[in-house]
């Protein structure tokens, strides 16, 4: 939290001081801030790990940003050393990314997210809050995948874990009665491919019930009666990616909020990972993120 911190605080530097020079038109200190706001962003978002190789290069492009705010009239008005400075830059930037590459392709086993995000304690701590029994079951636990897509699980998980129990998985009566057993089910899943890394987030709880979506949606103004009867399954799916968009009557302190679903598609897309919905009413619901991946 501290990390994620100084990092917010030295973008916040260095937007402002791109900001100024975009406005002054001091082209190099502009791409400068640009490549720190990048690298910093990357860092914070996926949790990255700076080791020493990386604090020296990108010290080194301080030290060519504190050259260009010094010298940015002789800069100017001298197209060798503006040359120089900007062959300089760009020959720190190639290290500095080939760096991040190698830890944001730095592969740990799907299992180690225990280690990292308390799966079985919040899915007790949330199912008592709701009066509900959750087991969890893991498959794919030594699966590789890159660091950095754990770290981003880390920040979905709580979302995904509180819709399922709120909005999926039946109380023990319920359950009891329909012959499932007592404790809802939570299944957490890892494949790979050339291509892709799946990981698959699945309850079997009761579904999904499609005219409650349609009818919130129509509700909500976000689409008119006559259209919400030509949607496609996905379609309709698609409505509880939307913000503020739930289909729970009532707010409490963990579901209602609308925001979840919206949350975890938006930390997604800094990934280009994208999420799909099926569900069958008294099967449950299954959530698919598809991260690009490419072997070696």
């Amino acid at each position: 939290q501290k990390e994620a911190e100084t990092i917010d605080d030295l973008l916040r530097h260095v937007v402002s001081l791109g900001t100024e020079a975009e406005f002054l038109d001091l082209k190099i200190i502009v791409n400068i801030t640009d490549y720190f706001t990048k690298y910093f962003k990357e860092i914070r978002d996926y949790w990255l790990t700076i080791d020493q190789d990386l604090t020296t290069y990108l010290l080194q492009l301080f030290v060519c940003l504190e050259i260009a705010l010094v010298q940015e009239i002789e800069i100017i008005n001298d197209q060798q050393l503006e040359s120089d400075l900007e062959e300089q830059i760009q020959d720190i930037v190639k290290i500095i990314e080939i760096s991040l590459d190698k830890l944001l392709q730095k592969h740990q086993l799907f299992q180690e997210i225990n280690k990292i995000f308390p799966l079985e304690s919040s899915l007790e701590k949330i199912g008592q809050g709701y009066g509900k029994k959750v087991a969890l079951t893991m498959v794919g636990g030594q699966v590789a995948i890159p660091q950095s897509i754990l770290m981003q699980l880390r920040r979905i998980l709580p979302h995904l874990i509180n819709n399922a129990i709120a909005h999926g998985i039946e109380s023990p009566e319920i359950r009891q009665s329909l012959g499932k057993p007592i404790a809802g089910e939570i299944t957490l899943q890892a494949k790979h491919s050339a291509q892709k890394i799946t990981i698959i987030f699945a309850d079997d709880g009761g579904g999904i019930e499609q005219n409650k979506v349609k009818n919130k949606a129509i509700a909500k103004k976000l689409i008119t009666p006559e259209k919400a009867m030509t949607l496609t399954e996905v379609e309709i799916y698609e409505f509880l990616f939307n913000p503020d968009f739930s289909t729970k009557k009532e707010r409490d302190l963990i579901a209602g909020t609308g925001y979840g679903l919206d949350i975890v598609r938006s930390e997604l897309a800094k990934r280009g990972a994208t999420i799909t919905i099926s569900s069958k009413i008294g099967q449950g619901t299954k959530f698919e993120i598809n991260y690009p991946y490419r072997e070696g």
